[in-house]
């Protein structure tokens, strides 16, 4: 018994849970980046926040995407759901430090959103009941509150609970929390990308964003998944229909995503309202121009030519591809619901769009490898602890 104690805390990977040599050093070049792309835009702080709001949009997308998919997981069932449970569970972890990062948006939503500076636009009184800073601090904690009880609350789905075992309370749990983050992911698109448009609005924007979210949480949870998949000479029936599963689950998401903001786009154009027009002409024209096309076909044509037939869904290489892919793509099209709107035509980019961007992905990458560790290190003992009962 005491060997096995032993054992287990000098087994290698697991004697620290705390960040490595390497992460500390990711994470330092992440502030670095951060104070770089603060210097460069001290003159024009509005810019440098618009390009940090699209990559913490991204970033969001990962713990609240991962939430969604535990919970329909909860109340649908499926290997699916059990293969991608250690990444969607670390993926719902990093939501602390998204709040954390949260905090430059707040303090700085007067150089970032028009409402804060105008009573008026063209004409039309604007809603200071519900645009005002102090309901906005008070709408994004409470939102912020909702996804960590709800974090914290998921912890026990993945236990090694199946799905279809789980009591019926914990199923209108995941009921519950689905409604939930359909409410505060609409709340935090309205606040945080239609309000950089007051005179715009779109009764399809809460979903089509959690749509988003869902989409990126897994197409980066497949592709993590495809690097720690086994790979043997010839696949079992059983091995070959969970990609399969991956890879008609990537393309209902990306289909569904597809739908929704053809949809969108198709009752903006029969409408011809000037609330819709305000919004999608700076999109369609240059420089702009350019992403939607790129949406169409590297994110609906690519997808659907290699995960349509079934020999894309089960090899593993072009399943991770396809999933990079589809979580780049949707980088893009953030960018595209964010920046058109806010930034001339003639300077749509920026230097410090890029450092912003390179310590939102450090970021995440490190919080993510803590987390995961974390979880083989929980996995470990556990396993260790039912060995010594046994």
């Amino acid at each position: 018994m005491t060997a096995l104690r032993t054992h287990a805390v000098t087994l290698p990977g697991t004697r620290s849970l705390a960040p490595h040599r390497g992460e500390w050093l990711a994470l330092a070049a992440a502030l670095v980046a951060f104070a770089l792309a603060a210097w460069l835009g001290h003159d024009v702080a509005g810019l440098v926040l618009q390009g940090y709001l699209v990559g913490w949009l991204f970033c969001l997308a990962l713990p609240l995407g991962c939430m969604t998919l535990s919970s329909i997981h909860v109340l649908t069932g499926g290997r699916w759901g059990r293969a991608l449970a250690p990444d969607l569970r670390a993926g719902a972890g990093v939501l602390p430090l998204l709040g954390l990062l949260w905090l430059p948006l707040l303090l700085g939503m007067s150089m970032l959103l028009p409402w804060t500076s105008a009573v008026h636009e063209h004409g039309r009184r604007l809603p200071h009941w519900y645009l005002n800073a102090s309901f906005q601090w008070t709408r994004s904690l409470l939102c912020l509150a909702l996804w960590l009880g709800m974090a914290w609350r998921q912890r026990r789905w993945h236990r090694g609970v199946p799905p279809q075992r789980q009591p019926l309370a914990e199923q209108a749990v995941a009921g519950v929390s689905l409604l939930l983050l359909l409410l505060t992911i609409s709340i935090t698109g309205v606040d945080w990308i239609m309000a950089l448009v007051p005179r715009w609005h779109s009764t399809a924007l809460g979903m089509l964003l959690m749509t988003s979210f869902i989409t990126i949480a897994l197409a980066l949870a497949v592709a993590l998944w495809t690097r720690r998949a086994p790979r043997p000479a010839s696949p079992d029936a059983d091995t070959l229909q969970l990609r399969r599963d991956g890879g008609n689950l990537l393309l209902a998401a990306v289909l569904g995503w597809a739908y929704l903001a053809f949809m969108d786009y198709l009752t903006a154009w029969i409408g011809d309202l000037p609330s819709e027009t305000v919004w999608y002409l700076p999109r369609l024209q240059w420089p702009w121009s350019p992403l939607p096309i790129a949406l169409l076909v590297l994110h609906l044509g690519v997808p659907m030519a290699l995960l349509l037939p079934r020999w894309g869904k089960q090899n593993l290489r072009v399943l991770a591809a396809v999933a990079v892919l589809v979580a780049l793509m949707q980088f893009v099209n953030l960018t595209w619901l964010v920046l058109p709107g806010v930034r001339p035509a003639g300077s749509p980019w920026v230097a410090s769009d890029a450092l912003v961007w390179l310590g939102f992905a450090l970021c995440l990458v490190t919080a993510w490898r803590v987390l995961r560790r974390g979880q083989e290190h929980a996995t470990h003992h556990q396993g260790q602890a039912e060995r010594e009962q046994a």
